[in-house]
């Protein structure tokens, strides 16, 4: 594990970026946002982007105003960015969940970490097809058929749990595996069936 200083040297070498639509009305939010953006910028340069609400909304179309706003969006976009759509229907994370992920881009080499905050109908289709959409391997059929994440152009699978790939296969009887077996949350498993484990420190498929 790396100690705390090596893991401020990984944060100070990033660039996050948080674009939100619309600026608050409320003056202590917008304090408690400054506040807490100074804090974060002692371990890593952290901005906030406000893009202006759009005007003459009253007869405007969702569609029409999403539009608008995803043009304003990605203007603030430039090649090499990792964009993230924070989306209630998205991925939800613990706080020790969204730290491993977070350290996870650290080390991926993307050169700025951009969140972005729709306005109140989300994000228009040009924006979409500009994220990667990532999900369980195995389910990106189930998502290209689901509104609205069949808006994604992008929809990758990927194993959650850290684990990138499979090193080995071993049999399931007692004979051919050696080892303590743990499955994907860290948990021993004494009769492991058919799937996916760390035996000995490697990624293994068990197959009865």
């Amino acid at each position: 594990m790396a100690s705390g200083t090596a893991i401020c040297s990984l944060f100070r070498g990033m660039n996050i970026e948080l674009i939100v639509v619309g600026k608050t009305d409320s003056a202590e939010v917008e304090a408690l946002v400054a506040m807490y953006a100074k804090r974060i910028n002692r371990y890593c340069k952290f901005a906030v982007t406000t893009i202006a609400d759009v005007r003459n909304t009253r007869n405007m179309a969702a569609s029409r105003q999403k539009q608008l706003e995803g043009e304003m969006i990605l203007k603030n976009i430039v090649d090499g960015d990792f964009l993230v759509l924070m989306d209630e229907r998205g991925s939800q994370y613990t706080s020790l969940e969204y730290a491993q992920w977070l350290q996870k881009r650290m080390l991926s080499g993307s050169k700025r970490l951009v969140l972005v905050i729709g306005g109140p109908y989300g994000f228009s289709e040009e924006v979409y097809e500009n994220a990667t959409l990532y999900v369980p391997t195995g389910t990106e059929s189930l998502y290209q058929k689901c509104a609205p994440w069949n808006l994604f152009s992008n929809i990758v699978g990927m194993i959650f749990t850290g684990i990138d790939e499979v090193t080995d296969e071993v049999k399931g009887d007692g004979g051919n595996r050696k080892g303590i077996c743990y499955d994907l949350n860290g948990r021993v498993v004494e009769n492991p069936s058919k799937g996916l484990y760390i035996i000995n420190g490697k990624k293994c498929w068990l197959r009865n």
